[in-house]
């Protein structure tokens, strides 16, 4: 005991002389942290900094430009317990956290970011009844696991949107017209709240309900169960494009269609838009159809006959399906921000007319909005008729719903204007919408600043409520934040 007043500067000065190494990260705070997880033993993950090169710069790339903030460290945990370490190391010392899963929307921060990567369980249950994923990995990693397997899950419609981010802030499939959310079959999940306890959802009904389309208020999953349902043997799907000018008209004819269909083999997404690379406008519908191209030919023969410009309709595989809308997808590194307004019943003429008007003065007034996208998904009839709200944070009861995405894009991180210009487009929208609007789709949230109200509608207080008793202090920010 003696020693221990000689003993402790000997420590003190190894420790320093440890964090000089860590000289680059300029954030005192953040540099401790760094420096208390590299000299624990406990903590197995990666922790890297500008000085770490490509391995650092590599996981840093935002998909949207606007998004581009370099983070003082990065963590790479290996498991639920590196996480725990990572979250309560950070919350004593009054960080936040960057959580990336795939990386697709909000996660960079000048500070501390947390990559998922490694965290990429897989394991089926013996009836086959559930999969438990870890969050880290793509679909389409996932789907490939699967590929050999009779039965899938709810996941993404592109292939590079990471697990944790897609199940938790809704999930649009393929199935939806089938099976509803990819949120909705969420059975467990492994979650670290912000005290650092590991922590099942099953357990906590409120948790449960509360990671169903709010997850990132909530803590970080680091794994989640779904339940399996029955693998379409064929898909027959592809890209129908029209001339530009036709897109109320194709609008009114989807509307017509959707307006009774209550097949769940069936969805269609359609949309106006500038694609590369040549940037002309055009109109572009993707019919899915899970069965033969003969059938599909027959229940779409209505589309058809209004006789698209080009016709890539062909048979696939579910895993193919996947990654069918992955060459069209944005890619990392251009200004890209969504937002979306939700109808409560089949988006009709009037509907279509207006997001049109709106994209066409924004070019008409600066070019460089001239990548605008509008993306159309009006779903079955009655899918999520008996969806009871009182189970999932995000609200989706009805006989009919359209999400329509409304998404700017540009290589030039300066174009301003671009949340203002969104958030018009939605109130446009909400005003020609007929019957009004639904509260908004969490997963396509990309500005700052929303309104929890706007995106939760009455279930807001419940969510507040759940998210005063596990994170008092509002370590997690969310999404579409609720404190």
């Amino acid at each position: 005991m003696k020693l221990l007043p000689f003993i402790l500067p000997i420590l003190n000065i190894l420790h320093y002389q440890h964090c000089l190494i860590m000289s680059d990260i300029q954030d005192l705070r953040v540099r401790d942290l760094a420096c208390a997880l590299e000299s624990s033993s406990s903590f197995k993950g990666e922790i890297l900094s500008a000085k770490d090169g490509e391995a650092f710069s590599s996981l840093n790339t935002p998909w949207g430009i606007q998004e581009a903030e370099q983070p003082a460290v990065v963590l790479v945990p290996t498991s639920a317990q590196d996480v725990a370490l990572a979250v309560k190391s950070a919350h004593s010392k009054g960080l936040t956290l960057a959580i990336r899963s795939g990386g697709l929307m909000k996660s960079q921060t000048k500070g501390v970011s947390l990559n998922l990567k490694h965290l990429d369980a897989y394991s089926i249950s013996s009836d086959k009844s559930q999969v438990t994923l870890g969050p880290g990995q793509t679909w389409q990693t996932v789907y490939e696991k699967m590929r050999d397997e009779k039965f899938t899950v709810l996941g993404g419609r592109v292939s590079f949107v990471g697990v944790g981010g897609y199940v938790g802030g809704g999930g649009l499939s393929y199935l939806v017209g089938q099976h509803g959310l990819g949120s909705d079959s969420i059975i467990d999940a492994e979650v670290v709240l912000a005290d650092g306890r590991i922590v099942h959802a099953a357990s906590d009904p409120e948790l449960l309900f509360g990671l169903k389309g709010a997850a990132s208020n909530f803590g970080v999953i680091t794994s989640v169960t779904l339940k399996t349902f029955p693998k379409p043997p064929v898909a027959w799907s592809g890209r129908l494009v029209f001339p530009a000018e036709r897109f109320v008209e194709i609008a009114g004819a989807i509307h017509n269609y959707t307006s009774t269909n209550e097949d769940g083999r069936a969805g269609i997404l359609f949309g106006s838009l500038a694609p590369p690379p040549d940037f002309q406008p055009i109109t572009l519908v993707v019919p899915v159809w899970f069965g033969s191209a003969a059938e599909g030919e027959k229940h779409f023969d209505w589309l058809l006959k209004l006789g698209p410009l080009v016709n890539q309709m062909m048979e696939m595989s579910y895993e193919d399906l996947g990654k069918l809308q992955d060459s069209g997808a944005t890619p990392a590194g251009v200004l890209a921000a969504w937002q979306t307004s939700v109808v409560p019943r089949v988006s009709d003429e009037k509907t279509a007319a207006a997001a049109l008007q709106w994209q066409g003065e924004l070019v008409a007034k600066d070019p460089r909005f001239g990548g605008t996208v509008l993306l159309f998904e009006p779903f079955v009839k009655n899918v999520f008729a008996d969806v009871d709200d009182s189970t999932v944070a995000w609200p989706h009861k009805g006989e009919h719903m359209t999400v329509i995405g409304l998404m700017v894009l540009s290589p030039d991180p300066t174009l301003a204007g671009v949340p203002e210009a969104l958030r018009d487009g939605v109130s446009r929208i909400a005003a020609a919408a007929p019957a009004g609007v639904h509260p908004q789709y969490p997963n396509y949230a990309f500005l700052h600043g929303e309104k929890a109200e706007d995106y939760y509608g009455a279930n807001v207080q419940k969510l507040r409520l759940i998210k005063k008793r596990l994170d008092p202090t509002n370590f997690f920010k969310g999404t579409v934040p609720l404190a």
